[in-house]
């Protein structure tokens, strides 16, 4: 939250006072200082008095001279008459001392007091500090009344500090999109002011980077807001940063960090925010191999209800009752989004402990149910991709009270509500005006200049986040549905693969029907953790040696999962993300056999069949070996065939063929997968690019280097902007190899074949030199 600034040029006393404020929002309290005392000799009005003494105490809080700030400014509260300009002035300065303090209520008294009197610009700031001592103690109507009114105001920065506070109150609601359009928007008129004020600004972004579940990011900008505020005599904003990372980093380090924010808080006389960071450490703590007493959490969470920290405390108390082995109380409408999370863990917990699984798996979805309602309200796929962390944890509570269910039903509905937190597809296209943007960046190319192309990287990501959605709400999946959708293939198996408690467990679904324990994870993780590598490798290096090395890998990996794959007719398969780049196709047991690979059992029931393919595009990127060859081939097969070379041909072909074919070098971005690209005659394009797409073809084939590119790469912005099918590669592929295989491929989809059915019989075991594999429906 953000505290008013101001700007000028010093003339007089009320210049003076200005240009001290701005100084004291860069960090520099000895220049403001100076300059106040200077103010103070050439004051001529107890108002110009009053403003230059809150000043000052304020500074002298900041400096930890808490004591010193009190008595200053009482003493010259006692000076002035009620209802006086300076009264109300200093009774609002009082008031921002005793917030910063942690005494709330008294706080709020005071500036309800100086708003009987102030107006414009003075009134917009005071505005600002009630509204953000409502919004500390959970009065969050009052404190949008407060910002709204306070963002009406006259004075540009204040009404923009107002605006952004309006967007910290949305995230606390829980409402992720407006509390980032709030922010975004403010932030113009803010961004050049000190230090004091942009390190809040970003403060407050880490909250909501951290609540759309982008973590490591978040993490990073509160390290470089501490970098800036070393040095700067900041305490404040000092402990304020070390109690998110605190939040945010769930190791030693955040315990560190707690531990200095308490010191922090409680060398300045900060009693409130000193609890706060402890409340931190103790909630870490319950989930270690040495909890802390129900007893203690008790006594802390006491003492922050009654300082008006009711949702920490509320958290403090479900973890007392989880402890004492009783569920806790539920949360209110009110409570924030973690809290609500936070219930259905202890709940979950406390009955998979007494060994009642209906009642676990009942909490663990009230809570996903909650997370579900939140996430609906996002129409970016990153966001939605990476808020899953948030409800990682009862996502593996429930999966693990379905697995000691021993119900098959209960075991596919934790594996979707896995899955479905990140694969479900918003109605939405991204905003416009993102085309100039990738535009920009398509011409800036790989090569340009790295400051200008992170701005242009940032810029197209974050107007993604703002483009809200209504998500669609589907019906559960059922057993039965995926057993008569499996039915219409030639002994048709679904198979989904679960990490849980440390061990790999398949259901599986259609010809066959079971629970299988394919034995401790750790073994599959270890061979996954040089797979990639090794496909790469081989696609790369002909030597006999690579290729051995690639083989016995993958004879390890089917070793696992043969139990799970053999005999089946044609197989749909859903895994982690972890197994992304799985070469489903090549494993001996799966040879020969039609393998899918879906986002998720519902995006797969929810294909209808698919139709004839009529019409066929090809669009060749340059500086590959095989593309004209490829598209020669292409036309043999089909005949009729439309080719382009650049990004405009691939999104006009994209709108009027069934089949587009992509033969372009292919550029995977592990950290930002919809930056995933295709490297076409006039520069790269995007997965941003084709959700811009108004319509894209039922299939689309990819021969390119790693476009498949894991959970969130090309493939997937395919299958996210509407494609039925997608045939591409987890991994580098050898193009010559790779030439014959595509023309096979082709032939068998002219002559009817599905393209599950065709990648079985063109890509085999074989062709472990280009994995290519069939994601989406089949």
């Amino acid at each position: 939250m953000t505290e008013p600034p101001a700007t000028g040029v010093p003339e007089d006393a009320a210049a003076l006072h200005i240009e001290a404020r701005r100084l004291a929002n860069a960090g520099d309290l000895t220049g403001a200082e100076n300059l106040l005392n200077r103010a103070r000799q050439c004051a001529a009005s107890m108002d110009d008095l009053g403003r230059i003494e809150g000043t000052l105490a304020y500074i002298e809080v900041e400096r930890g001279q808490v004591s010193e700030g009190l008595a200053r400014c009482e003493a010259a509260l006692e000076r002035v008459g009620r209802g006086t300009m300076a009264h109300a002035l200093l009774a609002g300065q009082l008031g921002t001392i005793q917030f910063v303090r942690g005494e709330t209520v008294p706080a709020i008294t005071l500036f309800t007091r100086a708003l009987e009197v102030l107006t414009g610009e003075e009134r917009s700031n005071i505005l600002l500090n009630r509204g953000a001592a409502y919004m500390s103690v959970a009065a969050y109507e009052k404190a949008r009344r407060d910002f709204e009114e306070g963002a009406r105001g006259p004075n540009v920065i204040a009404a923009a500090q107002n605006a952004h506070n309006l967007g910290y109150l949305h995230l606390l609601r829980g409402q992720l999109v407006a509390a980032l359009r709030w922010m975004d928007r403010a932030r113009p008129e803010l961004a050049g002011l000190g230090l004091s004020v942009t390190a809040t600004l970003d403060i407050d972004r880490s909250e909501v980077l951290d609540a759309a579940g982008l973590r490591g990011e978040a993490v990073a900008l509160l390290r470089d807001v501490a970098a800036r505020l070393r040095g700067s005599g900041l305490w404040r904003l000092q402990a304020d940063v070390d109690l998110h990372l605190a939040r945010q980093l769930g190791n030693e380090e955040a315990l560190e960090a707690a531990e200095r924010a308490v010191r922090l808080n409680r060398q300045h006389g900060n009693a409130v925010d000193a609890d706060e960071a402890r409340a931190v450490v103790l909630l870490a703590r319950c989930r270690s191999t040495r909890p802390p007493t129900a007893h203690s959490l008790e006594r802390l969470a006491d003492r922050l209800e009654q300082a008006g920290r009711r949702h920490t405390a509320a958290a403090l108390r479900m973890r007392a009752a989880g402890l004492r082995g009783t569920s806790p109380r539920l949360p209110g409408e009110e409570e924030p989004l973690t809290v609500r999370l936070l219930a259905g863990e202890v709940a979950a917990e406390v009955a998979l402990r007494a060994g009642d699984t209906d009642a676990a798996l009942s909490a663990a979805s009230a809570a996903i149910d909650e997370l579900d309602r939140w996430q609906r309200g996002i129409g970016s796929l990153e966001l939605q991709s990476v808020s899953r962390r948030l409800g990682a944890r009862v996502i593996r509570l429930g999966q693990q009270a379905a697995l000691l269910s021993g119900d098959a039903q209960h075991l596919l509905t934790w594996s979707e509500r896995a899955r479905e937190l990140v694969a479900r597809v918003p109605a939405t296209r991204p905003p416009e005006e993102l085309a100039d943007l990738l535009a920009d960046l398509r011409r800036l190319g790989p090569d340009g200049d790295p400051a200008e192309r992170l701005q242009l990287v940032t810029q197209i990501r974050q107007g993604r986040w703002l483009a809200a959605a209504e998500l669609p709400a589907d019906a559960p999946v059922t057993v039965q549905a995926v057993r008569e959708r499996s039915a219409g293939a030639r002994a048709g198996r679904y198979v989904t693969l679960m990490e849980i408690e440390g061990r790999l467990i398949a259901l599986t679904l259609g010809d066959r029907e079971d629970i299988l324990d394919l034995g401790a994870w750790g073994e599959m993780d270890q061979l996954l953790g040089g797979l990639s590598a090794d496909l790469t490798m081989a696609a790369q290096l002909a030597a006999p040696v690579v290729r051995a090395a690639l083989q016995e890998r993958i004879e390890g990996l089917d070793k696992i999962l043969a139990r799970a794959l053999q005999g089946a007719g044609s197989l749909t398969i859903t895994a982690p993300a972890v197994m992304a780049r799985m070469p489903w196709g090549q494993l001996p047991s799966t040879v020969g056999v039609p393998v899918t690979v879906p986002t998720s059992a519902s995006a797969w029931l929810r294909q209808t069949d698919a139709g004839p393919i009529r019409s066929v595009g090809v669009v060749v990127g340059p500086g590959t070996r095989t593309g004209s060859a490829e598209a020669d081939l292409v036309r043999q097969g089909w005949h009729t065939v439309t080719v382009g070379e650049r990004c405009d041909d691939a999104q006009t072909l994209a709108s009027d063929v069934d089949l587009l074919h992509v033969s372009a070098h292919g550029q995977d971005r592990e950290a930002h997968p919809l930056f995933a690209s295709l490297q076409l005659a006039d520069g790269d394009l995007f997965g941003h690019d084709v959700e811009l797409f108004g319509r894209v073809p039922p299939v689309v084939i990819l021969s390119a280097c790693g476009a498949a590119g894991g959970s969130l790469g090309m493939a997937r912005a395919w299958l996210h902007a509407g494609a039925r099918s997608v045939v591409a590669a987890p991994a580098d592929i050898a193009e010559t190899a790779a030439l014959d295989r595509f023309g096979q491929l082709h032939g068998l989809l002219a002559r009817g074949s599905s393209p599950a059915e065709a990648v079985a019989n063109a890509f085999g075991g074989e062709a472990l030199d280009c994995a290519v594999q069939c994601y989406g429906a089949g």
